[in-house]
Parts: structure tokens; C-alpha cells; sequence
């Protein structure tokens, strides 16, 4: 049986795990403790050489996927750990990129140019110019590039890292893991949990480990492993999949996110093409649709939401208020006031105004001043107007950052996996999976800021660099 873990022969000690847990810790304090940036890359880089030392890389890129999932849930909602802990997955993903460059530097990876990697570069090239262009903060530049390049590095780590298959596979089952446990947590936060806050909006109370009011994205995440158990169910135990299933659609329904029911359809749609297209057996797409109105039957019994957005009216209402400036709306509005703000004030509507300076996490932490003084936006009570990445890429990157982010997930979804991957039936219902993650990841951002948000970028990434490994070594 292949070794599970590669880079180095033998198990970890358990005096090295200790010694590369206290660095962490050490480093995610000071550095959130004295925000200077000497502390926090020097403690960063003592963490490294922990890793490189000890243990194997690993046990960083395991690290760098589960605690995005744990951190909020453990520090914000039952205050069991401080604050800095949520640094930690900085942390790893520091570790990780010194590993790679230190790997680059001794010779021992040779990445190879790819379609991916020039649209890539050439969205940095947009943000530097950019940022260039308007003269804006240094700052402010490298945290806006950090915002939607950072998760990144676990793409690169696990498409050239030497990593065993076991290792991949596992990465998967644990996110399949992550995902589930989200569901009992779900079930006990709406049935008991009601923040003062949130009495007439229950539902935005079942949202398992994330953050606060993420339905949306919980709920998109629900539905990409609904149908991560459908294509996997062939090498999944059957007693597994079926009630893994079931709990999924329940968690989809509860979460009570509109726009995942959209996706719902939408996916089924696609997906249905795909098989009629690839000469699947009518009894498969029949039993598929025949799933899908029942989960629709046991949904409307379970909500009513499911059933006003089957409404005309009700759905007129939704899109009017995404076009006025109100609680839980106003995306369209302020999608159409961005265009205004780039043709006034950027340098070029093509460049926009550069990395941190709009409506990313960056922008918003440091308080642009063109969302605080030019729209007024009151950025403690600015609901979910600014969620959108649509949004963010667009005023910080301009038509061009924008147009070359989505080429680059455009070339992942339209590779042709299969001609290279059709030996492994494993792989190939793998790549048909992620196709449909990528559909989800790009849409989504026309609503929420997936592109951002540590467990659903995370949760992306990582599994496109899985794929992309196998990819690479298929075409060698």
C-alpha cells in the first residue's frame, strides 16, 4: 500500500508535532497581538522551518483546510479559544509558500507554464497596474491581492508537492467530513438558537460553523457535496452515501438560501445534458429527476420559502429588492453604481481602482473612501449590498481583472479531463463533480464573495489542485 505521508520517511515524533504546534501558536499571536509585520513574517518564518525541520508538509496543508471550517465556531460563538487562533491558517498557508519556494529554489519541483497560470499572471499584472496608475497605499494593494490570490497557494502545493494518492483522497474525505458535520449543528442552531437580532429572520441562525449570516454560502456548499455523492457514489459505501445524502438535502432546505435552490435546478439541468449527451441509460436520468421532486415535495413541507420563490410575485419582489437600497438587497444596485464610480474616478474603467481599494474584505477593513465618503456606505451595518466578488474584482480590477479571473476558471472548467483521466473511473466521476463545483464557485460570486471566504475558496482550491495534479500527471 502506498505510504500515506511522502515527504519525509517514518512518522512525525510527538515532540515534533508539539514544537511545530506551539510555533504556530507563537506566530499567530505576536502577529495578532503587535500587527507589526516584522513579527508576524519572522515568527511566520520560524513556523517554516519548524515544518521543513520535523514534520511533513502535510500536516501544514491538512491544517490550512480544516481550521477555516472550526475557527469562528471556537472563538466568536462559544468563545472557547482567543481571538489570534484564527490566525492560524495563515499561518500554514505562510509555511506553505516559503515550502514551495524553498522546494522551487533546490530544484526538486518544475512547474509547468500552463493556460491557467497566464491568466493568472495577468489579473496580478491588472491589480499592480492598477494600483500603480491611481497611487495607492502599498498596503492596501498587497492585502486587496492577498484577498483573492492567497488560497491559491494550496493549489500550487498540491498540483507540484510530492504527495501521495492516500494523502489527496484523504483531503477529500475530510472535506466531505467538514461538510456533514455542518448538518447536525444546522438542525440544533434552528430549532433552538434565536439571536435577538435575528427573531424574524430564523433561518440565518442555522449556519453550523461558518460565519455568522452565511446562509447562502452554506447552503451553496451543501448542494456542490450533494452532488459530490452522487458522482462518487460508485466508490462511496452505499449504507454511507444514502443517508449522507438525506442530511444534505435537509441541511440545502434549512438553510433556507434562495439562491441555492436556483443553482439546484440549474445544475440538475447541465447536468442532465451532460448524461443524455454522454448516451446514459433514461432509467438514470429518470430516477435523477424523480429525486429531484422529491427533495422539492419534502422542501415546501419544510419551508415556505421554497415555495414563494416558485411564485412569480414573490420572485419579482426578490429582484426589486436587490435593485433598492435594502436590508438583505441592494446588490444590483450598488453592481450599477460601481460602473458610475469607475468611469469618475478610476484611472481607466478597464484597470478599476486597484486591489484593497473597493468593496473586497481588504477595502472594506480599511475603509475605502470611496464606498465611506463617495456612496456613503455605512460599512458596520452594510448587510449583504457589498457581497458580491462580481462587485469587489470589478471595482478594485476594472473590465480586465475581471474578465481574466473568470478565463482562468473558464480554462478549468472547460479542460478535457476526460480524455486524460478515462482510464480511472475514480478520477474521471471526480472531474465531472468538480466541472459542477466550478459552475457553483463562479456563479456564486454574483451573489456572495466565495472568491474570499476562507472555507468555500478554501474548499475550491483544494480541490481543483487535486484535480489539476492529476491532470499534470496524466499528461506527462
Amino acid at each position: 500500500m502506498e505510504p500515506l505521508l511522502l515527504n519525509m520517511p517514518g512518522r512525525p515524533r510527538k515532540g515534533d508535532l508539539i514544537c511545530f504546534a506551539l510555533s504556530l501558536l507563537l506566530a499567530a499571536g505576536l502577529a495578532f497581538f503587535y500587527k507589526q509585520a516584522v513579527f508576524g513574517v519572522g515568527l511566520l518564518a520560524l513556523t517554516f522551518l519548524t515544518m521543513v525541520t520535523f514534520i511533513q508538509v502535510e500536516i501544514a496543508l491538512f491544517c490550512a483546510l480544516v481550521w477555516p471550517f472550526c475557527q469562528y465556531l471556537l472563538t466568536r460563538d462559544l468563545k472557547l479559544l482567543p481571538e489570534f487562533f484564527t490566525l492560524i491558517d495563515e499561518c500554514c498557508l505562510f509555511a506553505i509558500v516559503l515550502y514551495l519556494a524553498w522546494q522551487l529554489c533546490m530544484g526538486r519541483i518544475r512547474p509547468r507554464f500552463t493556460r491557467f497560470d497566464g491568466a493568472l499572471l495577468a489579473f496580478l499584472g491588472v491589480g499592480l497596474l492598477s494600483a500603480a496608475l491611481n497611487r495607492n497605499p502599498t498596503v492596501n494593494t498587497v492585502l486587496g491581492l492577498r484577498c483573492y490570490l492567497q488560497y491559491l497557494v494550496l493549489f500550487y502545493a498540491l498540483s507540484y508537492l510530492k504527495l501521495s494518492d492516500r494523502f489527496c483522497r484523504l483531503l477529500l474525505h475530510t472535506m466531505l467530513g467538514l461538510v456533514l458535520v455542518q448538518v447536525p449543528l444546522m438542525v440544533l442552531q434552528y430549532f433552538t438558537w434565536t439571536p435577538s437580532s435575528l427573531v424574524n429572520d430564523h433561518a440565518d441562525s442555522a449556519y453550523g460553523t461558518l460565519s455568522f449570516g452565511s446562509a447562502n454560502m452554506l447552503g451553496m456548499l451543501m448542494l456542490v457535496f450533494i452532488f459530490y455523492l452522487i458522482k462518487m457514489r460508485q466508490h462511496l459505501p452505499a449504507l454511507f452515501t444514502g443517508p449522507a445524502l438525506v442530511a444534505c438535502a435537509f441541511a440545502l432546505v434549512i438553510s433556507h438560501s434562495k439562491v441555492s435552490f436556483l443553482f439546484l435546478l440549474l445544475l440538475l439541468l447541465y447536468n442532465n445534458l451532460s448524461l443524455i449527451r454522454t448516451r446514459v441509460s433514461l432509467t438514470e436520468i429518470m430516477g435523477i429527476m424523480l429525486g429531484l421532486a422529491l427533495l422539492v415535495k419534502i422542501a415546501l413541507l419544510v419551508s415556505s420559502d421554497i415555495s414563494n420563490l416558485l411564485s412569480r410575485d414573490s420572485f419579482m419582489v426578490l429582484i426589486a429588492n436587490q435593485i433598492e437600497d435594502k436590508e438583505g438587497g441592494g446588490r444590483i444596485m450598488y453592481l450599477l453604481l460601481t460602473f458610475t464610480v469607475l468611469v469618475k474616478y478610476a484611472f481607466s474603467p478597464l484597470l478599476g481602482l486597484g486591489p484593497g481599494m473597493y468593496s473586497s474584505y481588504a477595502g472594506i477593513s480599511l475603509k475605502s473612501r470611496y464606498l465611506v465618503d463617495i456612496l456613503g456606505v455605512d460599512l458596520e451595518r452594510r448587510g449583504t449590498r457589498l457581497d458580491p466578488d462580481l462587485i469587489g474584482v470589478l471595482g478594485e480590477y476594472g473590465y480586465l481583472g475581471l474578465l481574466f479571473f473568470s478565463a482562468a476558471l473558464a480554462i478549468l472548467f472547460l479542460r478535457n479531463y476526460q480524455a486524460r483521466l478515462s482510464r480511472s473511473p475514480y478520477w474521471s466521476g471526480y472531474a465531472d463533480w468538480f466541472k459542477l463545483f466550478t459552475i457553483v464557485f463562479y456563479l456564486g460570486a454574483f451573489v456572495n464573495g466565495l472568491w474570499q471566504a476562507q472555507y468555500f475558496a478554501v474548499t475550491y482550491w483544494v480541490a481543483a489542485g487535486i484535480l489539476n495534479r492529476k491532470y499534470l500527471e496524466a499528461s506527462r
